[in-house]
This record gives structure tokens, C-alpha cells and sequence, in this order.
């Protein structure tokens, strides 16, 4: 035999061979038990909706994948909005912030302006008394008149006293005028502006609303008001006015000292807040004034009449306080004013909030 009909055979030899093995097999397999159907059947709604969990399953998933994108894309809009509505309003607020600057800015040079203008009214009657004496104190030329009558013939003299030699009165006025506004030019700012009660409430009332709350910092010395003056023009600095407000200041300390916004003598809060200017302490107007009335001393001697003149004085009433006082001294207290009108502000919502919890 050939090697060529080898090869042919050997598939069907091979085949035999796996014949024979499955007849063996499937005598030792062993019997199965007989089938029983179902107890509970599947309905055709059931199988229906198997079919269709089975063919929709994917398409849900990807519908919910969609919704969660178009949500999460929604958030980030959201907060693209919030976070350009916030840029806008800070936008708004640093522009108010400047308008609120110039204002103020310009608020206190008018203020300024005024004070000035008050300084040189003020003034007026002693510089027009200044230029009385000075015109009276000086030669004057005498012009003689002679008057005659041709009927009569006779001639009478007669003197008037006329403006002083060589000087006119406008000029005398122009120059005592130019001495006083050079003296006061001449003053520091806080010479100017730091006594007066005006600019004090004002630089007051701007510090509160500019400083609020439990740890708000305390309204600086009137010394740091101002900045200090420049050099004038040979070069040479104002060393003598600034060491002498130094030495004034060196002992002032500059602690959280908490304004009481109640009287010492009624106890209840200022409804007209009278301050000093000497040793800033506030009493109740009508209270500072009775204690004015009835405990002040007047050190001036007696008149004619026996009566004594002159203001009455009165050591400040605060225990620890040896000032000295006048009913010149006192003035009424606009921040001290607004600030009991915002700690009774306070009081009312503090209350309402109280009342609220009590409620619940």
C-alpha cells in the first residue's frame, strides 16, 4: 500500500474511532428525572416587558448619562452667572467707593472753607477797632476855611481835622487785613481746625462710619489729623511748631477707651449730648446745666452792686477728672447723637429677636 491511500484512510479511521467512544459514553450516562413545568408561569405583560428591559436597557443608561451632562453643564452656567453677577456688584461697590472718597474729600475742604470764613468774619470788629486806634494815633492835617460875607465883611476861621498825612484809611485797613490773614496763614492745620467743634464732629461721624463693630478702632489724636507741613522756602522745616506738638502729645496714650452713651447723672441715654472741649467728657444737657447753676463758683470780684460776674465754673463732675469748666466749654454733640440713635437701633432688633425665640 501506497503512502498516498494512507493519508486518505486516515480521516475515516479516525472517524470510526470517535463512534465508538460516544457509544460508550451514552451507555454510562445516567437517566434524567422527568420534566415538570412551572409553577408560577411567566404572563405574556411579564415576558413583554423582559423583552423590552432587555432591548431599552443600554438606551437608559444613556439617557440618564445625558441628564447628568445637561445638569452638571447647567451648574457650571450657574455659577459662571454668580461669579459674573459678583464681579459686577464688586465693580459697583469700588466705584461707589471712589465717589464716596471724593465726596468726602470734598466735604471737608468745603468745611475747611467755611472755618476759614467764620476765622476771617470773626476778626472784623477787632480789625476795624485796630484801624481806629491806628488812624487816631496819627498826625493829621488842618485845613483852615475862611468864609466872609461881602455885605457884613467880616471873615470867620474854622478848623476840621482831616484823614492823617499822606495815608489814606483803605490803605491802613488793606494792610492790617493782609497782617491778619498772614498770621493765620501761617497757623498749622490742627491750630485751625483741630478746636473747632464742627470739624471734630465731622472727622467723628466719618471715623464710626468707617469703623463699626465690637473691635473698631479708636479715633485717632487730632495731632494725626493732619500731615505734617512741608519745607518752607529757604529749606528749612517748621522743627519748632512740630517738636512743640510733640511735647504737648507725649503723654497722650492711645487705648480702646468705650464712649458710655448714658449720662452719669440720669442714667439713661443723651438726648442732648453736651461735650467740652477741654476734657471730652459728655453729660446730658439740661443736667450739666442745672449742675452749672446750682454748684458753680464765680471767681470774679463783686461789682458795685455787690453782684459777682463773670461765668460760673465747676470742676468736671467725673470721678478722677480735675478740669476746670465753663458753660463756654461745652457743645452739643453731634456723634455722640448718632450714636445713640444706632445702639437704640441696636437695642430694638436685639429685642424683637428675643421676643421672636420666645415665641417659638
Amino acid at each position: 500500500m501506497s503512502r498516498q491511500s494512507l493519508v486518505n484512510q486516515s480521516p475515516n479511521v479516525r472517524s470510526h474511532a470517535a463512534h465508538g467512544t460516544s457509544d460508550r459514553a451514552a451507555k454510562t450516562t445516567v437517566t434524567l428525572p422527568p420534566y415538570d413545568s412551572q409553577s408560577y408561569p411567566l404572563s405574556l405583560a411579564a415576558k413583554r416587558k423582559l423583552e423590552e428591559l432587555y432591548l431599552h436597557h443600554d438606551y437608559t443608561k444613556k439617557q440618564k448619562l445625558g441628564a447628568l451632562e445637561e445638569r452638571l453643564n447647567s451648574q457650571d452656567n450657574m455659577k459662571e452667572k454668580i461669579e459674573g453677577k459678583h464681579k459686577k456688584e464688586e465693580e459697583k461697590t469700588l466705584e461707589l467707593q471712589k465717589k464716596v472718597e471724593n465726596i468726602t474729600v470734598r466735604a471737608e475742604q468745603a468745611l475747611r472753607d467755611l472755618i476759614d470764613l467764620g476765622d476771617e468774619l470773626s476778626i472784623q470788629p477787632s480789625i476795624m477797632q485796630e484801624v481806629a486806634e491806628k488812624v487816631n494815633s496819627m498826625p493829621t492835617n488842618t485845613q483852615t476855611q475862611k468864609r466872609g460875607s461881602d455885605s457884613v465883611g467880616a471873615s470867620h476861621e474854622a478848623e476840621s481835622p482831616t484823614q492823617p498825612a499822606g495815608v489814606r484809611c483803605v490803605d491802613i485797613l488793606r494792610a492790617i487785613k493782609e497782617k491778619h490773614a498772614n498770621e493765620y496763614e501761617n497757623k498749622s492745620m490742627r491750630e485751625k481746625y483741630a478746636e473747632n467743634n464742627e470739624y471734630a464732629n465731622f472727622k467723628g461721624m466719618i471715623h464710626d462710619a468707617q469703623n463699626q463693630g465690637p473691635n473698631a478702632r479708636v479715633l485717632e489724636h487730632p495731632k494725626f489729623w493732619f500731615p505734617v507741613k512741608a519745607l518752607d522756602g529757604n529749606g528749612s522745616s517748621r522743627k519748632s511748631q512740630i517738636n512743640r506738638d510733640d511735647d504737648e502729645d507725649d503723654e497722650i496714650v492711645m487705648t480702646g477707651v468705650t464712649t458710655s452713651l448714658k449720662c452719669s447723672f440720669t442714667l439713661q441715654y443723651f438726648e442732648e449730648p453736651y461735650s467740652n472741649k477741654k476734657c471730652s467728657h459728655t453729660y446730658e444737657k439740661s443736667a450739666i446745666l442745672d449742675y452749672l447753676r446750682t454748684e458753680g463758683a464765680t471767681n470774679s470780684q463783686p461789682n458795685r452792686r455787690g453782684q459777682n460776674k463773670g461765668p460760673r465754673t465747676i470742676t468736671c463732675p467725673t470721678p478722677g477728672c480735675a478740669t476746670t469748666l465753663t458753660p463756654d466749654d461745652f457743645f452739643l454733640d453731634e456723634r455722640i447723637k448718632q450714636q445713640v440713635i444706632k445702639a437704640k437701633k441696636h437695642e430694638a432688633m436685639e429685642d424683637e429677636d428675643e421676643s421672636d425665640i420666645d415665641e417659638s
